[in-house]
């Protein structure tokens, strides 16, 4: 399908893909579409072989973390501008892509323009952009709801925009008990442990991992 860059949109959103086990942002794209809509088309690309989206990256890993935790990637919105062009709202995915290499998020995108965009460079005003990440409403016009990156991000280190997974406990090799553990990724960043691995031995689908067991609370042990 070929656009005409120039042409107006309504609604034009940057949104993410995160994957709620290891609370990493694995993908950025656009959609004048709600985010469930777009959400719903990604499942749908990352289940369906006929598709062409389903070779794609991002289908590859929502099928691998559905395979693995039997769960789905999560959306959300970084920005929303009630009018805006095809063209601006692809530099802003750019922009964001970019943006995230730059943190060193794992993103599925094959391109700094999401998928079919090749070939694009910066122009130094946009790089001054990314150094000073100032990446707010560049546009100036008819902006709904823009979320201020440096705001958006804290938000994202602090991880309150992501649902934490919370278990009864682990057991370390050497039996110490750690009771309750309310976020997994946290408790295996801190541990220098794999999350998905961590989660596999709290659902029961790993015995042990390093070492480390599933603590089983003296309730549930006597019930069993």
């Amino acid at each position: 399908m070929v656009y005409n860059s120039d042409a107006v949109v309504e609604r034009g959103k940057v949104y993410f893909l995160w994957d709620p086990i290891t609370e990493e942002i694995r993908y950025i794209g656009i959609t004048t579409k709600t985010l469930q809509h777009r959400l719903r088309g990604h499942l749908w690309d990352a289940s369906h072989p006929q598709v062409d989206g389903y070779t794609s990256h991002r289908s590859r890993w929502i099928r691998k973390r559905y395979a693995e935790s039997s769960v789905y990637p999560e959306i959300a919105l970084l920005e929303e501008y009630d009018t805006i062009t095809i063209k601006e709202l692809g530099d802003r995915e750019r922009l964001w892509i970019a943006y995230g290499h730059s943190q060193g998020w794992p993103l599925t995108n094959l391109t700094v323009g999401g998928e079919g965009v090749n070939g694009y460079s910066f122009s130094e005003e946009q790089k001054a952009h990314l150094r000073q990440l100032n990446l707010g409403n560049q546009h100036g016009r008819n902006l709904r709801h823009t979320i201020e990156d440096k705001a958006a991000m804290s938000r994202v280190k602090r991880g309150n925009q992501f649902r934490a997974v919370t278990c009864p406990g682990f057991v370390s090799p050497d039996g110490a008990v750690f009771s309750p553990v309310t976020n997994i990724s946290a408790f295996s960043r801190a541990h220098g442990l794999d999350a998905n691995d961590m989660l596999a031995v709290a659902s029961g689908k790993k015995r042990h991992y390093k070492g480390w067991t599933r603590y089983v609370p003296e309730e549930e042990d006597s019930e069993s």
